[in-house]
Order: C-alpha cells, then structure tokens, then sequence
C-alpha cells in the first residue's frame, strides 16, 4: 500500500499488477475508521489528549484532520468524539 496525496502519478501498471494500492490519506484513514470504528475513535482521542503545542481536544483535532486533506474522515469521526 502506498498513501499519497499524488495519486495521479502512481497509476502504473507495475504498482496494480504487484498488487500495491494507492490511497489518499482521506481513504486510508476512512478504510481504517470502517475495519474497526471503536478502536480507531479511542486511538484518535488519545493522540489528540497528549498533543501539547498546542493542546487540542479531540473535535479541534478532527479540525486539523480535516483541514489536512481528510475530510471524509473526519465527518466519519466526529459524530463519536463527545464534545472533545
């Protein structure tokens, strides 16, 4: 698997015909949030409560997230994030 935000550039046959898969972070993300949504809400909250400069909650982090270039993500995630 490779995750980039220039996927038009690895549409090669070689990547698909030695089974390699290329994402946007946006897809990864989301293929990762639908293999185990419980798990990957409480990864996310966690890695938002210890970020420090600067200290974010958990839906000011789904911000950044979403802003980052993954916004299907984040409007998957922030329906689960308490009021963060």
């Amino acid at each position: 698997m490779l995750v980039t935000s220039n996927t038009k550039h690895y549409k090669s046959p070689v990547l698909t015909d030695n089974h390699v898969r290329v994402l946007t972070a946006d897809e990864y993300l989301c293929e990762l949030f639908d293999s185990d949504p419980a798990g990957i809400t409480e990864s996310f909250i966690g890695t938002a409560s210890i970020r420090t400069r600067p200290p974010v909650t958990a839906t000011e982090f789904a911000d950044r997230v979403d802003a980052a270039g993954a916004p299907r993500f984040a409007a998957r995630i922030r329906p689960r994030l308490h009021g963060g």
